[in-house]
Parts: C-alpha cells; structure tokens; sequence
C-alpha cells in the first residue's frame, strides 16, 4: 500500500511539473521509453510509458494555443500514409482469426502514433535541441551503464554477497553460440538489459550513427557546450559502442554497416585513399565471417547447427509466407501469428521451439496484415524517408552542427530498417518516439 502511495505522488508531482514546463515532454519520453522493455522486475506490469501518457498528452493540450497548424500540415502526406496504416489494421482486426488479440494491440498501435506526433510537437514548439541532446545521451548512459553493471553481477553471481540483487535477471545472459563457430570460444553477451538481447542491440544499433557523427563533427558543440560535457558526450558513445559490441547481434551488426554505408557515400568519403582502403578490409573480413559461417564443417552449409536463432527466424519466416499465402488480402489479423502458429502449425513440426518468437517485421506485416497493411506500412517509411532527405537538401545547409547529426539520424534510421529484415523492433513505442523526435528536429526554424 506505501508503495502505490509512493507512485501516485510521483505521478502527481510529474503531472504538475510537466504542464507547467512543456520543455521537459521530450527528456521524460526519453528517458521512460526503453523503460518499455528494459529488463527491470518492478512489481507491476503496466510500464511507465504507458502509464505516464495521460500527463503528456494533457500537457500538449493545455499549451495547445503555441501551435500552429501551418506548421504541422506541411507534412500532410505523412499523416494520410499514417491514417492509411490505422484504417488498414482496423480492417485486419475485423477479419481477424482471433478478434479479442487483435484488438487489444490495437490499441498499442494508437499509442505508438500518438507519441509520435507528441514527441514531433514537443521538439517543435516546447523543447530546445541542447535538451534533446541531453537526454538522448542520459538515456544512453543509463542502458549502457545498467547492461556493463548486469555483465559484472553475471560474472561473479557466485558470490553470495550479490544474491540479494533480485531485481537482476542475471541469469538470461546467456553464452553465444555465434563466437563458438567463429572464435571457437564462448563470449557472454551483456543481453539482459532489454528482455531481448536482439531488441538491446538494436535499439542501441540505431544511435551509433549518431554517436559517431557526434565524435567527428564534435567541434560544432563547442559554442553551445562546455568543453568537459562534449568530452563527458564522448565517453559515453564509447561506452555506448562497446557495449553494442559485445551484445553481438549479427543482424545490428550488418544494419549498423549499412548505415555507415549511407555516411561513406553522402560524406563521398570513396575519395579518401584510407577510407576506402578501410572499407575493403572490412568488407573482406564480412565475408571471411560469413565464409567461415556458412561452411564451417560443425555446423554444415546455411544451417547452423548450433545457431538456434538462425533457423529459428528461418522457420517462422517460412510460416510466415504460408500464412500470408491462406490470407493474403487482410492478413490473419493483428497480433495474431503467436497465436496462428502456436495453435496450427507447431504441432506439425518436428523441432524443438521453447518461445514462439515473430519473423522478421515485413514478413510479420504480410501474415498479420495482408497486402494492404503491408502497402500502409511501406507508403509510410518511403513517404517519412523522403521528407527527411528534402528538409536534409534544402534546410539545413546553413547550420553545419543540424546537417551532420541529422545525416547520423537517417543512417541510424537506415539501421533501424535494415535491422526490421530480421527481427520486429518497429512494434515498439520507443522506435516510434524517436521517429517523431528525428522529425521534429527537422523542423526547427533556428538552433535554440
């Protein structure tokens, strides 16, 4: 009972603050988000993203007489593709196979788009860029900080001393087949900061593009920053990268390279002797890792025996295409492919599955939704990819410090989709607040 007292007085006292300080929405979405599937055992399952929404949407409502439409519908087409996607799935979950799923994650999908345009608003009209920067960074800090932390309990969690950390899921650290094939030793991976070590890897995939122009192109910090931050900014992307590294997630390692892909052309680095030579190496060491992979005699020719995870997303994206074959127009329903193959197909297989997992996100679309939500989907990313290489040829060229990072947030965002070919992070509340984020920072009018 003490404890729920605690909580409502912090949500009272955050319910208060924020509406009388609308600058902050943004530092509190931040850092609430990857609260979403932080791997935190708190006692209740409602998280505080969730929970916390009334208070951000009440705080934009009440400071509403700042905004202007004029500068909100210059994105029309963006909010028709997103209407197309609502429509869409609403449909799906009229043909649904199971109604009662579908519309329960309806309403997750609601949620997800609204702190979208929340998070776009509130970068616009409430909050300063150094503030979103801040809080980027703290965020970042804390995933890396809280993973290393889980690393060390993991290492020794043979000391008694350390038992009474309950609050640790330690122990879904697990040791990773994929540096037995290619080192022929066991490496632990720090996976439990996010309940998925997949999602963990991704999530933070997403910012080493950011992290990096951030480094290169740190300069352009100086007037708006002390020199012991930026250097405090720096530690942690480090921090941030190592332990993106050692989450070794084969699928966040090739999405990031993609995305270093996109800076190696826009940036024409293919002029620089060095660079280019750098790239090659890296490319040949790609396919000696893939060789070695592939046609290792332990594990035999692109089925890994001892990659579970890879034949694991093989099988379900096979599934997933049957699926989509026997309902192709509306999909199965949202939601609905745990259900659909926990119920209909996986006692037709012979192979072990502990956790019915989802297949890679376009294929997910296409068994849940159909051709048409599929189509939603798509219209949405080219359409929300196209406003922001517009605002990247056109706007910013004046103000260097914007170009460079927001050139890091479309390679992050690159990341983030190539990543999707093997896993469904864009499900996520959190993905969808940094899309409004990286949007609405292309809409500032000056460098506040």
């Amino acid at each position: 009972m003490s404890i729920f007292i605690v909580l409502i007085s912090i949500y009272v006292f955050l319910f208060i603050f924020i509406i009388n300080y609308p600058e902050f929405i943004i530092p509190f979405i931040v850092l609430l988000s990857p609260l979403e599937r932080f791997n935190i055992n708190i006692g209740f399952s409602l998280t505080p993203i969730i929970a916390f929404f009334p208070i951000c949407l009440l705080s934009i409502f009440v400071n509403y007489h700042k905004i202007r439409w004029n500068d909100i519908g210059v994105n029309f087409y963006l909010y028709l593709s997103l209407v197309f996607v609502l429509l869409s799935i609403f449909v799906s979950c009229l043909f649904s196979i199971n109604k009662f799923i579908s519309f329960k994650s309806l309403f997750y999908i609601i949620l997800s788009i609204l702190y979208f345009y929340i998070s776009y608003i509130s970068v616009i009209y409430f909050c300063k860029f150094r503030t979103v920067i801040y809080s980027i960074f703290l965020m970042l800090l804390m995933i890396s900080s809280y993973g290393f932390f889980q690393y060390i309990i993991f290492l020794i969690h043979g000391f008694a001393s350390f038992k009474v950390i309950t609050i640790l899921h330690s122990t879904s650290i697990s040791p990773n087949a994929f540096t037995v094939i290619l080192f022929g030793i066991r490496f632990l991976r720090p996976a439990s900061t996010f309940s998925d070590v997949n999602t963990a890897s991704g999530f933070v995939g997403f910012f080493i593009p950011i992290l990096l122009m951030f480094i290169i192109f740190s300069k352009y910090f100086i007037k708006i920053f002390n020199k012991y931050i930026i250097t405090a900014f720096i530690i942690i992307s480090i921090l941030t990268m190592v332990y993106f590294v050692l989450t070794f997630s084969k699928a966040s390692l090739l999405a990031v390279t993609c995305g270093f892909v996109f800076l190696f052309f826009y940036y024409r680095l293919y002029k620089h002797k060095f660079i280019l030579f750098l790239l090659v190496t890296i490319l040949l060491g790609i396919v000696f890792i893939l060789s070695k992979i592939l046609f290792s005699h332990r594990i035999g020719f692109f089925l890994a025996a001892q990659e579970y995870s890879f034949r694991i997303h093989f099988i379900l994206s096979l599934y997933a295409l049957k699926i989509f074959i026997k309902h192709p127009i509306f999909g199965s329903g949202l939601s609905t492919f745990t259900y659909y193959f926990g119920l209909y197909i996986k006692p037709l297989i012979n192979y072990p599955l502990n956790n019915i997992d989802n297949p890679p996100l376009f294929l997910l679309w296409l068994s849940e939704l159909g051709i048409i939500g599929f189509i939603s989907y798509i219209s949405f990313i080219i359409i929300y990819f196209k406003i922001l290489l517009l605002n990247l040829s056109t706007k910013y060229q004046s103000i260097p410090l914007l170009r460079h990072i927001s050139v890091g947030f479309i390679a992050g965002i690159i990341s983030l989709m190539i990543s999707n070919l093997f896993h469904s992070y864009f499900t996520l509340i959190f993905i969808w607040v940094f899309l409004g984020i990286i949007l609405g920072i292309f809409r500032f009018k000056v460098l506040k």
